[in-house]
This record gives C-alpha cells, structure tokens and sequence, in this order.
C-alpha cells in the first residue's frame, strides 16, 4: 500500500499482527522542493526584478518626454525633438533633416542645447 504525497510516494508496510510501519523517507526527497524554491527566488532577484525594474523606469522615460529635448538614441544618434505621437518622435538631426523614430529607439534624455554645442 503507498500514500501519495508532494514529494512521492510514502511506503506503508503491514506487520503480520495487523500494525502498519513506516519506512523510512528519502532525505533527497526533502531538501528537493526548498532547494527549487531557492533555486527560482535567485533566478527572480537577479535576471527578472532587475529587467522589470529597467523597463519600468524606460517606460517613465518615455512618458516624460517634451518637446524641445534633446535625446539620444540606441543607435548614437542624438538630435532635438520637434513633433511627437503616440508611437513616434520627428528627430531633427541638423537644420534640415528630421527623422521619424518609434519612441522605443529613445535611450537616453540629454542636457539642453547638446545639439547646439555639437553642431557650433
């Protein structure tokens, strides 16, 4: 006869006057499920929490954004914000050109006028 348990199966053996026994469990069965759970809580503290935490405050990035910033991308390209929609910004890069981007391509908000300086 077995009892079914998280961990397996316990064996119950029956003596010849009718008393039940149990035999031992297997150690390796105990420490099994805590070292999973240790093993998960050590994968979430350090490659998901952290990403959840990056996009996050990329997210707030990007809701920040004005028009008149300087921003660069993840490209290196850094230019001024001059039109802005729900998806996309109008980069221009110089006194004639302007980019359209998707707003996820945003890496960083740059210092005022780092355009100008660049440019002069």
């Amino acid at each position: 006869m077995q009892i079914r348990y998280f961990f397996g199966a316990l064996p119950i053996g029956v003596m010849a006057h009718g008393e039940h026994t149990v035999t031992q469990i297997d150690i390796n069965d105990l420490i099994s499920a805590p070292m999973l759970l240790v093993f998960l809580a050590v994968i979430y503290l350090l490659m998901i929490r952290p990403q959840m935490q990056a996009n996050r405050a990329h997210k707030a990035l990007l809701d920040a954004l004005q028009l008149g910033r300087d921003i660069k991308l993840t490209s290196g390209i850094i230019g001024t914000i001059t039109e802005m929609t729900e998806d996309y910004v109008c980069l221009q890069t110089d006194a004639t050109s302007c980019l359209y981007v998707d707003k996820h391509a945003i890496q960083q908000v740059l210092p005022d006028n780092t355009v100008r300086d660049q440019l002069s």
